[in-house]
């Protein structure tokens, strides 16, 4: 390639052997079309596809699943956009807003109640709350609920 440096290199090296090295430097250079350097890394670049060819099996493309198409669906921001704002609202909005006070609190103030008014006063009565402010505070809400509960 006539680089310098190179013949510079081999000029320390082994001095006798710059007269056999531009012969065949100048023979490739005659059979290429382009420089050497860019002739090489082409072959570098074909070996490594012919490499990457064997090693890698690409999925062909095949029926898409349920999942894929959803994932396209929510993924594209003109569609998942849309969805996202449906899936708040629905979801978080009117289920935890709507339905988790109206319907869970139905099932769930019975029990909690009943179980914490025990807690509470057995608690209370040994004195395992710190300070009287937290004593007194506790067994105030828990006399004056209806059922006798920590809860309204």
């Amino acid at each position: 390639q006539n680089d310098p440096d190179t013949l510079e290199r081999v000029k320390k090296i082994e001095p006798a052997l710059i007269d056999q090295i531009k012969p065949i430097a100048d023979d490739l250079k005659a059979q290429y079309r382009h420089p050497l350097a860019y002739e090489i890394n082409i072959k570098r670049q074909n070996f490594t596809e012919k490499i990457v060819q064997q090693a890698v099996d690409y999925p062909g493309k095949g029926k898409k699943t349920f999942r894929d198409r959803l994932s396209d669906i929510t993924m594209n921001p003109w569609t998942g956009f849309p969805i996202l704002l449906m899936v708040l609202y629905f979801g978080l909005y009117k289920f935890v807003g709507g339905f988790g006070p109206g319907h869970w609190s139905i099932f769930s103030n019975p029990v909690f109640s009943k179980n914490m008014s025990l807690l509470t006063s057995r608690n209370l009565s040994k004195g395992s709350f710190p300070g009287r402010f937290c004593r007194t505070f506790l067994s105030t809400i828990t006399a004056s609920s209806p059922s006798g509960s920590a809860m309204p």
